[in-house]
């Protein structure tokens, strides 16, 4: 059985989440969205997977018959990116990245806003009360 290969996206609509593994996109989605076919999910390679809810469980499947469609993964990818995203990260013409390229940068610029997430939650247990 062939296995779908990891980064994984998840999009909702002009929204997208780009995930290490595919339990982390497995978690990351809500069965009740899952059954009312809010998702959409990609391999790196650009095919599309089944998204599958089993109560309280999300899982997902490579179909058989799944092709690769670069080219769509390509083009939800560069509308979801912004250019000045690409700069905080020193990447620059997003017309130029490859989809390796592409997907490299969003889980970079994910790491970089969740560690400066934790960073100002940490500061702020620590700020004086009322320096809020």
């Amino acid at each position: 059985m062939r296995e779908a290969v990891p980064p994984i996206v998840v999009v909702e609509g002009h929204d997208l989440t780009v995930h290490s593994t595919a339990a982390d996109a497995c978690l990351w989605m809500e069965p009740i969205d899952v059954q009312q076919g809010v998702f959409e999910a990609f391999d790196s390679e650009g095919r599309e997977l089944s998204i599958v809810a089993q109560g309280d469980r999300v899982s997902l499947e490579l179909p058989s018959h799944s092709t690769a469609q670069r080219d769509e993964l390509e083009h939800k990818l560069r509308q979801f990116i912004e250019p000045e995203w690409l700069e905080k990260i020193g990447l620059a013409e997003l017309d130029k990245l490859t989809l390796p390229e592409m997907l490299d940068a969003i889980l970079l610029l994910e790491r970089k806003n969740r560690q400066r997430w934790s960073v100002r939650w940490m500061l702020s247990r620590f700020r004086p009360r009322g320096r809020r």
